[in-house]
Order: structure tokens, then sequence, then C-alpha cells
């Protein structure tokens, strides 16, 4: 029975005041959690479908949601959503805000075996087994040299390479900084979308009316 759009019936009314202290924040919160996880849900089809997402499984892990307490006060009560940093990972803080991120080096194609799409492998990244850039072109030479024996990467000016047959090399890791990111508002979208799928309206007439159905 639609009996809370428009508030027509006194008795419906009547109700509602007798068992706000007790239902209205039961109501409140349940509202900001369902605002809180259709907003998760649209900020991961937001960046998978702008992004590159090369390990969904974190990217949904990290983006998560600090649920309103239902039995706390309505003055009180917060939802909040929002992608976790961890790491290096910044959560997408960068196209968010449209800022240069913090890193000082990135991979190439060739460093993510041929594709923009692939997870870097353990052995291309940068790690504390391979020596530092040679201060000389001899040093940096001997360096490169060294690591050809066993077909290992090795630093030299401008990044981390491999060998490719006998006489070419590949960069897998440069040492230029990344350009500023290009600005994706994701989460200004996503909380867009779910305001835009989610009348007020709507949402009171579902949880007021499940929370004053008597139960058998």
């Amino acid at each position: 029975m639609e009996m809370f759009g428009d508030f027509e019936s006194l008795k419906a009314l009547a109700k509602i005041h007798r068992l706000a202290p007790r239902k209205l924040p039961r109501a409140t919160g349940n509202i900001l959690n369902t605002l809180a996880f259709e907003t998760r849900t649209n900020a991961l089809d937001i960046l998978n479908d702008r992004l590159i997402i090369r390990r969904p499984g974190f990217a949904r892990r990290q983006m998560r949601v600090d649920k309103a307490r239902t039995s706390a006060a309505i003055s009180s009560q917060r939802a909040t959503v929002g992608s976790v940093a961890l790491g290096k990972f910044t959560g997408w803080a960068e196209q968010e805000h449209g800022k240069r991120g913090n890193r000082t080096h990135f991979a190439t194609v060739a460093g993510r075996r041929g594709s923009k799409k692939n997870v870097v492998p353990p052995r291309f990244r940068l790690n504390k087994d391979y020596p530092e850039q040679g201060s000389t072109r001899l040093g940096a030479f001997l360096a490169m040299m060294e690591r050809r024996k066993g077909r290992k990467p090795f630093v030299m000016k401008g990044g981390l390479f491999k060998f490719v047959g006998k006489r070419k090399i590949k960069m897998l890791q440069s040492f230029e900084k990344p350009k500023k990111t290009k600005r994706l508002a994701w989460m200004t979208l996503a909380r867009r979308a779910t305001i835009a799928s989610n009348p007020a309206r709507k949402l009171w007439n579902r949880e007021l009316k499940f929370l004053l159905t008597p139960r058998k």
C-alpha cells in the first residue's frame, strides 16, 4: 500500500510519529548504506570502462564501504565509500583529481610483455638485486656486460633494460617521471549515477513500508 509518499493517510502519519524514535534511525541508516554500496558498484563500473584494470580482484577489495550505524542518532550517521590506498597504489587519487602521481618510473610495453593490459612480471620489476646506475659510461657498460651473462635485466642511464638477442636491448622500465594524469572524476560520476537512479521518495517508501509492516 503506497502511503508514505504524500502522507495522505493520517493514520499512517500517526504511526510514523509514534515509532519514529525507534524506527527512523534504522530507516535513514539503511538508506545511506544502500546508496553507499550502489555508489561502490557504479565506481567499479566506471573504472573498468574507462581505465585498464590489471588486477580486478584487487580493485574490488580496495573499493570499500564503511556502513552507517543504524542504531546511532540520525545526526551522527555516516556511510563512506572509496578506494583505499595500499603501498604504491594510491586508490586512483590522481585520476579523481587530475594530478601528477609520486611515481619515479613506469613500465614500458616491453616490460608488460607486449601489452599495456598485462601485469609487470616479477623479473622485470625494479629490485635490490639490480646494480645502481653506473656513474660513468664505462661503469654502466661493465654492469651491462655482467648482467648479460645471465640474461637478466640491468640498469643503465634512463631505465631498466634487457638483452634481446646478442646486440639489441629493450627498455623494461623508464626512469622518466610519468606525465600528468588525465582527470577522470570517477567517484563524482559514481555518486551522480547513484543519485539519478535512486529518487529519495522511492527509497523512503521502500524502507518505511518494510519497517512498519507488521511481522507474523
